[in-house]
């Protein structure tokens, strides 16, 4: 009796199992056939009907709401694409609706950034917002990152363009004596400046002379001129008369037996009979007391000249007597003009020693003395 229920029962369980396969088989046909694919932006949601708009932050993707990924947002509900933050804003979440504008200091110069850069030195952001980072203008600089304004060049230094992390010094002989500099200005004439940096320029020292604006350093007067001011753009020649040894000093008078042309830089010194006596003038003049000696010169050659001709002519009279040409009392064929042309010849020799040559003042002015 026991074995006819178990047998019962089992069959109606049998039976149960069958009815219920034969019941979903009998929907899931029917689903199939009614069933459409949700569109993009949208899902399947068994507890709503219909399908579903995915929320802000995310977008579909294989049959679900997916969260957008960093530097990415999607700030409408049922979209299918998350879109790329724009140049100037990052994201560095997922899933979220929009994009955050970087700070001050910082900029995002590409889309879809997940996080902003600090500027670089040679530009600064004074304020957050999507703008970039801008490069310093000339005449300023920044030399650490993410800077929020740009510093003035100091005095003596200069950028010449922008966007520079530091200024430069100003090259010597060239000046800047304020801030924020762009360029240095050339020294004027009578002043320069011998080292880098400058504020200003120096006054050319006494001696020294710049005659036009230049890089160039102030010059040394050559020999013979002189300047006592500072700043001078020139030299003086020194005048006749003087002379100037050292051209950062006053002309010196000329000394005594000597000749100071102008533009000496030293005395001319005047020998022997050739005196000075004109300081001023080019060159040694002779004196009165040469005239004196070149006359007395040729006195003692005429006496000179007379005795050689009063030896010769005894001479011959001795040698004539011998001869027999003359009587005892010496008269004979010698005669006075042997003598005078004799004395004459002396004197002429003597004066071939001293070659006379004219002076520039018209006087003689001998040489070979």
């Amino acid at each position: 009796m026991i074995k006819r229920q178990i047998n019962l029962v089992r069959l109606a369980a049998a039976l149960i199992e069958l009815l219920l396969i034969s019941t979903v088989s009998l929907m899931s046909a029917t689903d199939a056939a009614t069933c459409v694919e949700c569109p993009a932006g949208r899902v399947w949601n068994p507890n709503e009907p219909g399908c579903t708009k995915c929320p802000q932050g995310r977008c579909t993707d294989v049959g679900q709401c997916a969260r957008c990924p960093p530097g990415t947002s999607q700030a409408k509900p049922g979209q299918r694409d998350c879109q790329p933050c724009p140049v100037g804003m990052h994201q560095p979440a997922s899933g979220q609706a929009g994009c955050t504008a970087c700070p001050a200091g910082e900029e995002a110069p590409s889309r879809g950034a997940i996080n902003c850069t600090e500027c670089r030195p040679g530009f600064n952001k004074s304020e957050s917002g999507a703008q970039l980072c801008g490069a310093c203008p000339a005449g300023s600089y920044s030399d650490e990152l993410a800077s929020l304004e740009c510093q003035l060049c100091p005095s003596g230094q200069f950028s010449h363009t922008a966007g520079q992390s530091a200024c430069q010094p100003c090259p010597a002989g060239t000046f800047a004596n304020w801030t924020g500099a762009s360029a240095c200005v050339v020294c004027p004439a009578g002043r320069d400046q011998k080292h880098e940096g400058g504020l200003d320029c120096q006054a050319c020292r006494r001696g020294f002379y710049k005659a036009y604006p230049a890089v160039d350093d102030c010059k040394l007067c050559q020999p013979g001129y002189y300047n006592r001011a500072e700043g001078s753009l020139g030299c003086l020649a020194c005048p006749a008369g003087y002379y100037c040894p050292r051209p950062w000093v006053d002309p010196e008078s000329c000394p005594a037996l000597s000749v100071c042309p102008a533009g000496s830089y030293e005395p001319i010194q005047c020998r022997g009979p050739f005196l000075a006596a004109d300081k001023s003038s080019n060159a040694c003049q002779a004196t009165a007391s040469l005239y004196a000696v070149l006359s007395a010169s040729a006195i003692v050659s005429v006496i000179v000249g007379l005795a050689v001709a009063g030896y010769v002519r005894a001479w011959r009279r001795r040698r004539r007597r011998r001869a027999g040409l003359v009587d005892a009392s010496g008269a004979g064929a010698a005669d006075f003009s042997d003598s005078m042309t004799a004395a004459a010849a002396s004197a002429t020799a003597g004066n071939e020693r001293m070659p006379l040559i004219k002076g520039g003042d018209g006087g003689p002015v001998y040489s070979g003395l």
